[in-house]
């Protein structure tokens, strides 16, 4: 067992919602089950089509195929602000991804505290700077985490990501190696075993779990690998048990000495 107390779990909601209502219904329930904050992904389909991705074409595949779904699940910056006053009402952090350059605008109107980038803009400069503008946290997912990665530089962090093996555990071989050189773990295992592994193992601070009302909805684009706020709820607890743990253990080494 690692001897690092796991500070964060975060409720990753992406577009496992299909109106505002049923967001707004998943915000609660990460907060009654004890997330430290939700997550939300802050895009406008019209606007990714014109970005630095047009190009690949298994991106641009995805998106024509949940085009519809993705639509529906898309922010404008009078839905996110309805989102945000709901989580502060709830007393849960809220905080987005922004996928486009005017996004990181709307995030600051806002009032967010921290920025996630997804792995697929893990490379554009542009949204890297302006984000890094703003003097706030950011965690960047990545697939293969560098010892001294570039990014890893005043207020931004690397949480790595298992998307293109969807299992039930983490990938032993390069799973362990990568969690020692990242500040948080991205979930995208079938099963919740991996993030229990990932808090045995320790050394990270964050761990990003996909919540879904209607987890099991194929419709879904992260159907595979998105859970229900009650499973989460075995996460969180599985969290503080083994924190508490660990503090007793780094208690009583105190006494000792």
């Amino acid at each position: 067992m690692g001897n690092k107390v796991l500070k964060e779990i975060i409720a990753e909601c992406g577009p496992s919602w299909h109106d505002l209502d049923e967001a707004k219904e998943l915000i609660t329930q990460c907060s009654q089950i004890g997330v430290n904050a939700v997550k939300f992904q802050l895009y406008n389909i019209d606007e990714i089509l014109k970005g630095p991705h047009k190009t690949k074409k298994w991106y641009m595949d995805t998106l024509k195929k949940y085009d519809k779904m993705l639509r529906k699940s898309q922010l404008t910056e009078s839905k996110a602000k309805e989102l945000v006053k709901h989580a502060n009402a709830k007393q849960v952090e809220i905080f987005f991804t922004p996928m486009y350059l005017d996004a990181v605008e709307i995030c600051e109107s806002l009032h967010i505290k921290r920025y996630k980038v997804r792995a697929l803009d893990a490379y554009w400069p542009e949204l890297l700077l302006k984000i890094r503008l703003t003097g706030k946290p950011c965690y960047v997912s990545r697939a293969n985490i560098k010892t001294h990665d570039p990014l890893k530089q005043k207020n931004f962090y690397t949480v790595y990501y298992d998307l293109w093996r969807p299992t039930k555990y983490l990938q032993v071989m390069g799973g362990y190696s990568n969690l020692l050189k990242s500040d948080g773990y991205s979930c995208h295992c079938t099963k919740l075993y991996a993030p229990m592994q990932v808090m045995l193992f320790g050394g990270v601070d964050y761990i990003e779990l996909h919540v879904g009302i209607d987890a099991n909805n194929k419709t879904l684009p992260d159907w595979k690998y998105t859970h229900s706020p009650v499973d989460v709820l075995e996460i969180v607890r599985y969290r503080d048990m083994i924190n508490n743990m660990i503090n007793k253990a780094q208690r009583a080494k105190y006494e000792l000495t």
